[in-house]
């Protein structure tokens, strides 16, 4: 049987979209003549080009948001660096300035450096969609890596009540990533956790690794995120303000950038979550990216 598609103008000046289908009869073992079926199939065709044009122009209004959320971040990015500077050099002459002054420069630094990684953030995000993002990979130490920034973080979390407890195997071995974005996955999971937990309760780093991965998991026993899907959390500018939140929670692009960090060296960002209970993120990383396990990525929401 032969089948083929094509578009055939009828008496009535028309146009149809056919599909005929030639079947041979055959009778004892000879070919004595041809079955041909025909059936219209406009609405399919018609429906098929609605959906490729849909397709089209949602792909454009998509890169022509990102392209404009990339170009103002840029520009936003300027005086921000400017307000961040001076905002620094007022803390470290804070006994200089009243009380009043000195709390008033402390929030101008607080929200400035929440805006700068929030900018940060939508860069990174603009740019990986255009496949612009690359990594620096060199031979890093995860293990100092991530403590470096966990103890960074420690008084922010301490100072919210909280505790810190970090359990680094000692043979977890160095791997191949590029330093700064892994430093930057761990710094969004560690402020997830700190949003997430309220006060009193333990945020817990844990790293440990064989001859080809390493596992770092980060989890607290908090509230749990604020998605009936714990996936969701993935998703973009998806943050604990749909849910009433904290305004410091974030853009919720920081878990988004950080899984596509993830999968850009080739791992794994893997979530658990339930109400009341807590959260564990879980992030896996190949020791040499060769070695990496070829790569399944996620469907779009």
């Amino acid at each position: 049987a032969v089948t083929y598609e094509n578009i055939f103008e009828l008496k009535d000046g028309t146009n149809r979209y056919l599909e005929i289908k030639y079947t041979p009869f055959i009778e004892e073992g000879k070919l004595t003549g041809v079955i041909i079926l025909s059936h219209d199939i406009t609405e399919r065709k018609l429906s098929e080009v609605n959906l490729l044009k849909a397709k089209e122009e949602a792909e454009i209004a998509n890169r022509l948001k990102s392209e404009f959320l990339a170009n103002m971040s840029h520009e936003i990015r300027t005086p921000m660096n400017a307000i961040l500077g001076f905002a620094e050099i007022l803390e470290i002459d804070r006994d200089n300035l009243s009380e009043g002054q000195a709390e008033a420069a402390a929030i101008i630094l607080q929200n400035a450096r929440y805006l700068k990684t929030m900018v940060d953030d939508i860069i990174d995000l603009s740019r990986n969609s255009f496949g612009e993002l690359r990594l620096e990979i060199g031979d890093i130490d995860v293990a100092r890596v991530i403590t470096e920034v966990a103890e960074t973080l420690r008084p922010q979390i301490e100072a919210s009540g909280q505790a810190l407890d970090i359990r680094i195997d000692g043979s977890t071995p160095s791997i191949e990533a590029d330093g700064k974005r892994i430093r930057q996955i761990i710094f969004n999971l560690l402020q997830n956790a700190r949003v997430h937990t309220p006060g009193g309760t333990t945020i817990e780093v844990s790293v440990c690794g064989t001859g080809t991965e390493v596992l770092v998991e980060v989890k607290d026993d908090g509230e749990g995120l604020p998605f009936e899907n714990p996936e969701d959390a993935f998703g973009s500018f998806r943050s604990g303000l749909a849910t009433g939140g904290d305004p410091m929670t974030g853009s919720g692009i920081g878990l988004t950038i950080s899984r596509q960090l993830a999968e850009l060296h080739r791992g794994t960002l893997e979530v658990e979550s339930e109400a009341g209970v807590g959260t564990k993120f879980t992030l896996l990383l190949p020791v040499e990216r060769t070695a990496a396990r070829k790569l399944v990525l996620p469907e779009a929401n």
